[in-house]
């Protein structure tokens, strides 16, 4: 078992040795765009960790990807944007939610259909903007910010 272990061990450090040395051999010194390719190998580490340095700049009239835009930056002396609230929570609509089934029992579960998407739930979930009030065996009560309503299978 030692020696397997030994074995893979060396074959490793030999593969990543021979992909190291290759590596060093045919990286362009100079790093313009038409570099041409060098025989001889780098003299040091810091040769080679200049190559992963960007020293590339866009030009002026391409977005930089990874930058936000000026509109959706946020800077320190403005305040983030308010949040407005309806203006009356009693002329909400009653949402279109039906019930499909009731699962009754110590834990009892309700699952609800609305707009062609289900879910299954329980006494104090939030779903679809309502909340459950209650699940007994043969109705469920939602809550939400114009009032209240009671499902029935």
């Amino acid at each position: 078992m030692n020696k397997l272990i030994v074995l893979l061990v060396a074959l490793v450090l030999l593969f990543w040795g021979v992909f190291i040395y290759r590596l060093t051999l045919h990286v362009p010194i100079d790093k313009g765009m038409g570099a041409e390719l060098d025989a001889s190998a780098p003299s040091s580490a810091s040769d080679i960790s200049r190559w992963f340095v960007p020293d590339f700049k866009l030009p002026s009239n391409v977005r930089d990807p990874f930058r936000l835009p000026q509109a959706l930056r946020v800077s320190p002396k403005t305040a983030p944007p308010k949040i407005i609230e309806a203006a009356s929570s009693a002329s909400m609509p009653r949402p279109d939610i039906t019930l499909d089934a009731i699962l009754p029992g110590d834990n009892p579960v309700a699952i609800l259909k609305h707009h062609g998407e289900s879910s299954v739930v329980r006494v104090g979930d939030e779903v679809w903007g309502v909340r459950v009030v209650s699940i007994t065996a043969a109705s469920v009560t939602l809550g939400y910010s114009g009032g209240s309503f009671e499902l029935r299978p």
